[in-house]
């Protein structure tokens, strides 16, 4: 299957029609590039193919019904219903060849509202002509078969998926899982199926005790590793259903704060900050005043006020001076020169006076003010309040005032914008309901562990009686009958598929090896490659053929140990799908980017779709991918349309022709 195109109209957040041309041009240029930032509808680009070709089996249901209708009503454009349009619709365009011939078929799946209901309709052509419905009914059971939903999962490399399997070390599981669908194992396990049912109908018409009792025993354990399937199958539901709806949470939450939304705490949390700025303000609002009206006159007069000071000190010295002056009478200057010691000559004392006042003379003798005490230490008070608070603390005061201000409106447009929407409401209800689900849904994961541990043990207890039983029957010499050859048939059948299986498997460890060997920065490191068949447990060996402990690998090494494993089943089945990968670089350091991108990503199939953010692949990387691109294209959400446009280009090729 090669696809040609995909057109989306109304559906996500494609606004109207918008077709991307999705058609390789060669087997050298066999990759399309899609660029897009985190939540610009790369993911629902993925959906809207997988939904175009499968419809309700796409979540495994076998008819539309309203779990169906309530996902798809859940895909259509917000905006487009605001406008009461009727038109939304998948449009996928593609080719395959049947009989050694080129067929292009297109799938138009459209959905319309009638008397509220939301209504699908499939249109399905064959080279330009429409098929009638019995004809359409006998396309999608072979394309069922030939392209399974759960095959075009597993050609989907989704980054954070890859992530999990590692992180969860659940490569093994995976890759078992894998092999059954590519290497269409399920064929053989069917009819072994079929024959086990024969087989346990012919042993009531025989009457063996012995042969009843082993096909009771094989019936039971084929109903526990039945049961086991079927809560894996419900587990890995679970766990999608899990990651639906943590991403669901996710981009609710996103929209939520991107449109302005609050939540209680946050909005009383605001009202507190506001309340802080506004009391903050105030307080330096009521300083700048009180120093604009005590201190600042005094502050453009500093001259004036040094001058003032000192004139008072003088005044001051001067009003010391003549209290001195006034003091030195006769008895006072009698008295000192008794306490000198000396004789009192004739003017003596007024010598004596005459010389004290000279040395106590102040400098300057004018007085302007006579101040009083209390006026004086106003003053000085005031000098040294200038000399303090200088301007620039208050205009760093004025300064902060207007931050805050411009805080306190930016607060206040957030929570006005929240108060003014409606819709915040029915969001917070959403992201509330969507917790409980995800809480509920952790605790029904933790129920079905517990059960698949009781059905392990279950089935281990099984085994062994079925072992003990079979042991018996051999020494019965059993075997020549009818149901001895139906499980010979069936042994064979399973020596058989895990005869294919092994082969596949060698050819895979020998596809995966010479991949990893381009792939690692550590090229010798690694020597060969073992798949147990059974458990499909992954052994790696240096060039001593020494087990290597796969723990030690780093994560971006694992990952691209994973890839090689991947290719190389995809390689050895001979299936013709398209591979796309999702986003898949960013856990790679730049040296493994690189071989992924020259290496892996263009020997992968006749068609390659590689979705990447704007910070997976540099202009560095993109020059590796560039000569095997067929399209380059760019998803960009607009916020204030709310609808993405698609762009033919990459996010810094914009206007570059060649590199289109």
């Amino acid at each position: 299957m090669l696809i040609k195109s995909i057109t989306l109209e109304n559906f996500g957040a494609y606004k109207e029609k918008n077709t991307i041309d999705l058609s390789v041009k060669g087997p050298k240029q066999n990759v399309i590039l899609i660029g897009g930032e985190n939540g610009t509808g790369k993911t629902t680009l993925l959906n809207a193919i997988k939904i175009a070709l499968f419809g309700p089996y796409t979540y495994g249901l076998k008819t539309e019904s309203s779990k169906y209708t309530q996902e798809i009503y859940n895909y259509l454009n917000t905006q487009a219903l605001r406008e009461n349009a009727n038109n939304f619709q998948l449009i996928l365009e593609f080719s395959e060849v049947e009989n050694f011939e080129k067929i292009d078929y297109k799938f138009v799946r459209a959905w319309h509202f009638k008397n509220n209901n939301l209504k699908e309709e499939l249109q399905i052509f064959k080279n330009d002509s429409i098929l009638n419905e019995s004809e359409k009914e006998i396309y999608l059971a072979k394309l069922k078969e030939s392209m399974p939903p759960q095959l075009f999962d597993l050609c989907l490399f989704d980054g954070e998926e890859i992530s999990r399997i590692i992180n969860d070390n659940l490569l093994s599981s995976y890759l078992q899982r894998l092999s059954k669908v590519v290497f269409n194992l399920t064929l053989f396990e069917n009819l072994e199926t079929d024959l086990e049912k024969f087989s346990s109908r012919k042993a009531q018409e025989e009457g063996s005790s012995l042969d009843n009792e082993i096909l009771s025993i094989e019936e039971e354990l084929q109903q526990a590793k039945a049961n086991k399937e079927e809560l894996e199958q419900v587990h890995q539901e679970q766990e999608e259903n899990n990651i639906e709806l943590k991403e669901q949470l996710a981009s609710l939450q996103k929209d939520f704060e991107t449109h302005g939304g609050l939540y209680k705490e946050e909005r009383d949390d605001l009202i507190n900050q506001l309340n802080h700025i506004e009391n903050t303000r105030k307080e330096l609002s009521n300083e700048v005043k009180n120093y604009i009206g005590t201190i600042l006159p005094f502050q453009l007069n500093k001259d004036l006020l040094d001058q003032t000071v000192k004139q008072l000190d003088s005044e001051n010295s001067q009003q010391v001076f003549k209290e001195f002056s006034s003091n030195l009478n006769e008895n006072t200057l009698h008295s000192i020169l008794n306490d000198l010691d000396l004789d009192e000559k004739e003017n003596a004392q007024q010598t004596l006076k005459q010389s004290l006042l000279t040395h106590m003379q102040p400098e300057y003798d004018e007085s302007f003010h006579s101040a009083s005490n209390d006026q004086k230490n106003k003053v000085t008070q005031m000098n040294a309040l200038v000399k303090e608070n200088t301007p620039d603390h208050y205009a760093g005061l004025l300064e902060k005032n207007q931050s805050l201000l411009e805080d306190a409106k930016k607060i206040r447009k957030r929570i006005n914008t929240h108060d003014q929407t409606n819709e915040f409401t029915q969001m917070i209800q959403n992201i509330e309901q969507l917790k409980v689900k995800i809480e509920n849904s952790e605790n029904e994961k933790e129920n079905l562990h517990a059960k698949l541990k009781e059905t392990n043990e279950n089935i281990t207890s099984v085994e062994q009686k079925l072992e003990t039983k079979e042991k018996e029957r051999y020494k019965a010499h059993k075997q020549r009958n009818a149901l001895g050859l139906i499980k010979n048939l069936i042994d064979t059948s399973k020596d058989f598929r895990n005869m294919q299986q092994q082969k596949k498997l060698h050819e895979v460890q020998s596809e995966a090896l010479s991949m990893l060997k381009q792939l690692m920065r550590k090229q010798r490191y690694i020597s060969a490659i073992s798949i147990e068949a059974e458990s499909f447990d992954i052994s790696l060996y240096d060039k001593d053929q020494n087990e290597l402990n796969m723990d030690k690998l780093s994560a971006g090494e694992k990952e691209i140990l994973l890839l090689s494993l991947i290719w190389a089943m995809f390689k050895a089945s001979g299936r013709r799908v398209p591979f796309i990968f999702d986003t898949l670089l960013g856990r790679l350091d730049k040296t493994h980017k690189s071989t992924v991108l020259s290496k892996l990503i263009p020997a992968s199939g006749e068609q390659t779709l590689l979705l990447s953010t704007d910070t997976e692949i540099d202009e560095f990387h993109y020059d590796l991918i560039k000569p095997h691109l067929s399209h380059v294209y760019t998803l960009d959400f607009n916020n204030e349309k709310q609808s993405v446009s698609i762009q033919p280009d990459y996010f810094f090729t914009v206007g570059n022709e060649e590199s289109k």
